[in-house]
């Protein structure tokens, strides 16, 4: 959403979709993933979190659809079901994961009833199958943007029904990681932001060598500085 010559851009109101145009952005996933591993990705990752379309469909403050896809808690999860079991058809389920963000109301989502929904969602997909369920913590970006409740409740709460790997990401540090690890609550930690900060991040960690600190007023700006041009550690 952003240009080099201007910046962030403007972008037209949202409209829902319409029943018979959801087919069709599922085939877009499809076309995505096929395309992914035609040019050389192992697999994809179906994003369902963060305020994203296939989130938007899970959050009971955004979908105020009246047919098969909204409503109910099975209506609301469909489509994100739908995506999975055809992106896992087109190129395997185990070159296929999910990514979810259980009551994290970035990009002003908010779902009355995020573990019920997500529960569902879960039991509705074969992740036993799956390559990995990632999971974004409720506090991830700051405590504001919670609306799970306990946060320290969300993993023992989703662990029992993910069958599959369980990556979790969120703040995480390295003793905080290997915790997690060690503890079966997850199978593997995932960092972000430290990673654009530090492209050697993980022989940082490995050597106890410090962190350096990401600049989030270049997150989202057109150019190398603030994503490229950090350097490594001596």
């Amino acid at each position: 959403f952003s240009d080099k010559a201007g910046g962030m851009v403007t972008i037209p109101p949202p409209r829902a979709l319409e029943t018979s145009e959801v087919p069709g952005v599922i085939d877009e996933f499809v076309v995505a993933a096929k395309n992914a591993l035609r040019a050389g990705f192992e697999g994809v990752e179906i994003h369902a979190a963060n305020g994203y379309l296939l989130n938007q469909f899970l959050a009971t403050n955004s979908n105020k659809r009246t047919d098969k896809y909204g409503g109910s808690v099975a209506g609301r999860i469909r489509a994100v079901v739908e995506t999975v079991e055809a992106v896992s058809e087109a190129i395997g389920a185990d070159r296929t994961a999910i990514r979810i963000s259980p009551g994290h109301m970035f990009n002003d989502l908010v779902d009355d009833r995020p573990l019920e929904t997500h529960v569902a969602l879960l039991g509705a997909l074969r992740t036993e199958d799956m390559a990995y369920v990632h999971v974004m913590m409720a506090n991830a970006f700051a405590d504001a943007f919670n609306n799970f409740g306990d946060a320290e409740t969300l993993l023992p709460s989703l662990r029992p029904h993910i069958k599959g790997n369980f990556l979790a990401a969120g703040q995480l540090n390295l003793a905080g990681a290997e915790k997690l690890v060690e503890s079966g609550l997850i199978d593997f930690p995932v960092f972000g932001r430290p990673f654009i900060a530090n492209p050697d991040l993980v022989t940082r960690l490995k050597e106890g060598k410090p962190l350096a600190e990401p600049k989030p007023e270049f997150f989202y700006s057109p150019g190398p500085e603030g994503y490229s041009d950090y350097p490594a550690a001596d």
